[in-house]
């Protein structure tokens, strides 16, 4: 039985889904989705994102436009990847350790852009990777509450993404 889950890990990855206005009222796809996952690890916030990806319908439908676009902020490749690289695991989970310097830049730079598409009367969305995109939301979630960060995985295949941004650091 060491694949079960118990009441309050479900009820910690409904939270944390909530806590960034993912709906959840698909219940059949979170829970069979957590059935699957559940056998590979029970790092909540891990399962959190895999439900986000069964949830992609849902997720990404929001930010489309009546012609099937997604028009968003892009980050750029290398600061990706040192946002992924710079996780590091903790007593309480994972944690970016990232330079302090290189991360308010990085918000600075995100808040930026996040104006910029406001003012052109777009909702603000950060396009990244799946293994920085959480990280990414944890940094920015207090500075920039307005901007919704998704993860390429959480992109239908018919829907045509539209830059109208890159947020790159120098």
């Amino acid at each position: 039985m060491p694949d079960l889950m118990t009441v309050g890990e479900v009820q910690r990855v409904l939270q944390t889904l909530l806590s960034e206005a993912v709906p959840v009222r698909d219940l059949v796809t979170i829970l069979e989705t957590l059935g699957d996952k559940a056998k590979l690890t029970k790092d909540v916030p891990i399962l959190a994102e895999y439900c986000r990806q069964a949830l992609s319908r849902a997720i990404c439908g929001r930010f489309v436009d009546e012609e099937g676009a997604l028009r968003a902020i892009t980050l750029d490749p290398e600061v990706d990847r040192e946002v992924a690289e710079s996780v590091a695991r903790t007593d309480d989970g994972t944690a970016v350790t990232m330079d302090p310097a290189r991360a308010s830049a990085l918000i600075d730079t995100l808040k930026e852009q996040a104006d910029h598409v406001q003012a052109m009367g777009i909702v603000p969305v950060l396009l990244c990777s799946g293994a920085s995109r959480r990280h990414v939301k944890a940094l920015t979630a207090h500075a920039i509450p307005t901007l919704t960060v998704l993860s390429y995985h959480e992109i239908l295949p018919s829907v045509r993404v539209e830059p109208v941004g890159l947020a790159a650091l120098v």
